[in-house]
């Protein structure tokens, strides 16, 4: 929240030139300076993180998706290695916001292309890695929505489904208006599914809606004081509905117990004899 507020429009801050054409719309640079300060993340490794966690991206240079993981499993050897701030730029690395990242020899891209919605990753975590049982309904999921417009078609445009049509007057929006399509659609359909697999309040998606007047001051790239203004007035008030809610509460009484690492810097886990 702390670097949203403070850094955000200098992190967006647009590189106006022809040259758009040839690279991304946004240096990096400041965004990887703020999250390699010794107050986010400096140097510290995956390994070293509290709690379980799996971060999605999509290694580009093998045109698949990744998901980097913390070693709570036997399996997961090697990700425990990679800084947290590799990570986290893999992860952000949005095609035509930011340049594609490079790291461990792969360039990296994502910024919500693949699993925006990251609910059923996380539950295959569970099921699949974790032991939990899918017969005895332990999983209970916890989604916190990012607001995505809904693209929707202006029926007023011509149907041929050119640069024009979806860029609109500036034909460089067309692979942002696809962009955010892609993951507007992606979400809704992880929502749907959840709350299919967990019904009633064993799925708990914390989220608003986006008015069209309020739609037009965020997007992804956006960080000025309207943008602050919205997700962070709607962030508040989904908040303090949700905290009084029964689902909450049911939320708050569970004990996670405690992480087991098998490699690393917190590595905790003993095997039987």
């Amino acid at each position: 929240m702390e670097l949203f507020e403070g850094h955000g429009e200098a992190i967006f801050r647009r590189r106006f030139s022809i040259r758009g054409f040839f690279r991304s719309q946004y240096s990096s640079q400041t965004l990887l300076q703020h999250l390699s300060s010794d107050n986010v993340f400096g140097q510290r490794l995956l390994g070293e993180c509290l709690h379980p966690v799996i971060v999605p991206s999509i290694n580009y240079t093998r045109g698949l998706p990744v998901v980097f993981k913390t070693p709570h499993h036997e399996d997961f050897k090697t990700d425990h290695r990679h800084r947290i701030v590799d990570v986290a730029m893999a992860t952000s690395a949005a095609p035509i916001v930011f340049p594609r990242y490079v790291f461990n020899d792969c360039q990296y891209v994502d910024g919500g292309l693949f699993a925006n919605a990251p609910g059923q990753l996380g539950v295959h975590e569970a099921y699949k890695f974790f032991g939990v049982s899918r017969s005895e309904g332990d999983v209970r999921v916890l989604s916190i929505g990012t607001m995505s417009s809904k693209f929707t078609v202006n029926p007023k445009r011509n149907r041929a489904g050119g640069t024009l049509d979806w860029g609109g007057w500036w034909p460089v929006n067309a692979p942002k208006r696809l962009f955010g399509l892609s993951i507007s659609a992606q979400e809704a359909m992880a929502d749907h599914m959840l709350r299919h697999q967990f019904p009633g309040s064993k799925y708990v998606h914390v989220d608003d809606v986006l008015t069209d007047e309020r739609a037009q001051a965020v997007a992804l790239d956006k960080a000025d004081a309207a943008a602050r203004e919205v997700l962070l007035g709607s962030a508040a008030e989904a908040a303090k509905d949700f905290v009084g809610s029964a689902a909450f509460k049911e939320f708050m009484e569970y004990t996670a117990a405690a992480p087991v690492y098998h490699y690393g810097p917190r590595a905790n886990f003993r095997k039987v004899a």
